[in-house]
């Protein structure tokens, strides 16, 4: 009977031992992923809203009819890899609109707005993992002489 209950211990040991383990894994990944995933759509943010500035640039200067940027730009945006409900407009930029002209400064701002609806933070021993952003933009300026 003494060899059953070593292996009714050894077994509660092990439960412990990988709950323990689990929860620190966890806790490790969570917040790798936490930290990667914020980044690397703020880059592809960024790429898109740099695109679509040279692209409302070629379109300004191309020989022809002159065409509505505001509507090609967005167009561009919404024919990117991003989901529609992830794009957002700036503040200070025109209603539904991501290019804003000031003379010779044109810029073109998209942002996801609730970078916490993509993961979830949780609190644990007084931390907030992860530490998210307000919002993830991405912004791209040219001066046109």
């Amino acid at each position: 009977m003494s060899g059953f209950s070593k292996v009714k211990t050894a077994r509660g040991a092990v439960a412990i031992e990988f709950s323990l383990v689990f929860v620190l894994l966890f806790m490790l990944f969570y917040g790798i992923a936490g930290y990667f995933v914020p980044l690397l759509l703020g880059a592809s943010y960024q790429q898109v809203a740099g695109d679509a500035l040279r692209e409302a640039v070629a379109m300004h200067f191309r020989p022809g009819e002159p065409i509505d940027l505001q509507a090609h730009v967005r167009q561009h945006i919404h024919r990117s890899s991003i989901p529609e409900s992830w794009l957002h407009t700036c503040p200070g930029y025109p209603d539904n609109g991501f290019l804003r002209m000031d003379g010779a400064q044109w810029q073109v701002c998209l942002r996801h707005a609730e970078p916490a609806s993509l993961i979830p933070p949780f609190r644990i021993f007084g931390w907030q993992v992860p530490q998210l952003p307000d919002d993830i933009r991405g912004e791209a300026a040219m001066r046109l002489h």
